[in-house]
């Protein structure tokens, strides 16, 4: 079995993801797909909870920022019911994040 990897870089912005959406449906074997965070995002959450824990107020703005680049991912990429699903669902993650 093939294992593909695909690194924050890869997952950046709507064009990189579209990329590794034809790379994964070009398979002509069964695979298994491993994602990482996309490009910084691991870092802007740990530098969020870090001044959460220290009882900052910036850290709601580092939320803010994660939910709109995700949201827009999820408006460039997805339609319909799945958009509107996929929209509810980063809302609600990072309302318990805040």
């Amino acid at each position: 079995m093939k294992v593909l990897n695909f690194g924050g870089s890869s997952l950046g912005d709507t064009e990189s993801i579209q990329l590794v959406k034809k790379i994964i449906a070009g398979q002509e074997e069964a695979c298994v797909v491993v994602i990482s965070a996309s490009e910084g995002v691991t870092d802007r959450l740990i530098h969020a909870a870090q001044l959460a824990r220290d009882q900052q107020s910036a850290y709601q703005e580092l939320a803010r920022g994660l939910r709109q680049t995700h949201l827009q991912l999820v408006h460039d990429l997805l339609a319909g019911p799945v958009r509107t699903s996929a929209a509810e669902e980063i809302n609600s993650l990072l309302d318990e994040f805040e």
